[in-house]
């Protein structure tokens, strides 16, 4: 097999003795555990390093792109350097999925999803791209497509993630603030970081996207410091269930439903009407 097949990052998890998943759906493997790795309640006192390879990373770009996102989430309207958790719904209200949406160019979002949810999002999008009624397709030219093998996505979270990347940085402040995307040079390494807002997780996370001829070296880096633990897919889980209020429902495969006043609660509902589920999320028939 190849290595992009394993991911880049691979041998360093075998280094690490880790445990892996097994890969679903041709995805690389996963790292689920690492021997002596640290608890979840490291969190509040140092970081978890994450790879993310093998999760749900896709592109939405080209054409009416940002048309279809504002079709298909019914989160706030993104404007260009910024990310927000988005929820996808269905005409009838049920949600597809709860991804963390980064909008990088006029005309292009990308999409991170590491709950099982992920696919089922892919689908729904790529129908929606492909949609044709009475001969009307309004989003034709835009292309919904995985981006694994490109930037390697890493996750930084814990009560120390913040004054780790500062290390990299000349002044803290080149740092995104919540809910912001930069590109920046950690060192000499250019990557695209994205700050995800956890308001109600008390610490914070960030996503670094580095090229696969540098991930290796960026990820032995962040495990330097002591404050760093490295964590798979058990721990993310676990992050995912108990930071995020609707990590529970967004963790499940069963049908959820929430009311208008709990995506209103948690933040993840524009006003207004135009996104797809909007009729039936408002109790209109």
């Amino acid at each position: 097999m190849s290595s992009q097949t394993f991911g880049p990052l691979y041998r360093e998890h075998l280094l690490l003795n880790a445990v892996f998943e097994d890969p679903e759906d041709g995805n690389p493997p996963r790292p689920a555990t690492y021997p002596g790795s640290m608890p979840l309640s490291f969190v509040r006192e140092g970081a978890f390093l994450v790879d993310l390879t093998g999760a749900t990373y896709a592109l939405l770009h080209g054409g009416p792109a940002t048309q279809l996102a504002g079709a298909a989430f019914c989160g706030r309207t993104l404007g260009v350097g910024e990310c927000a958790f988005e929820p996808s719904l269905t005409g009838d209200a049920s949600v597809n999925a709860i991804p963390l949406c980064l909008r990088t160019g006029d005309s292009e979002y990308v999409l991170l999803d590491p709950t099982d949810r992920g696919e089922t999002l892919l689908a729904w999008l790529g129908f929606l791209a492909n949609l044709e009624q009475d001969g009307c397709a309004p989003y034709a030219g835009t292309e919904v497509e995985s981006a694994q093998g490109m930037l390697v996505p890493l996750l930084l979270c814990g009560a120390k993630a913040r004054d780790v990347l500062a290390d990299y940085v000349k002044s803290p402040s080149d740092l995104p603030r919540p809910g912001r995307v930069a590109q920046i040079k950690l060192d000499s390494i250019l990557c695209v970081v994205a700050a995800a807002p956890l308001p109600h997780a008390g610490v914070d996370a960030f996503l670094v996207f580095v090229s696969p001829a540098q991930a290796t070296i960026l990820w032995r880096s962040f495990l330097s410091f002591q404050e760093v633990s490295p964590a798979g897919s058990v721990i993310l889980d676990q992050l995912v269930r108990q930071g995020l209020p609707w990590g529970e429902d967004a963790s499940s495969l069963g049908r959820v439903e929430p009311s208008q006043g709990t995506l209103s609660g948690w933040g993840l509902l524009r006003p207004g009407s135009d996104f797809i589920g909007a009729r039936a999320l408002s109790g209109q028939r």
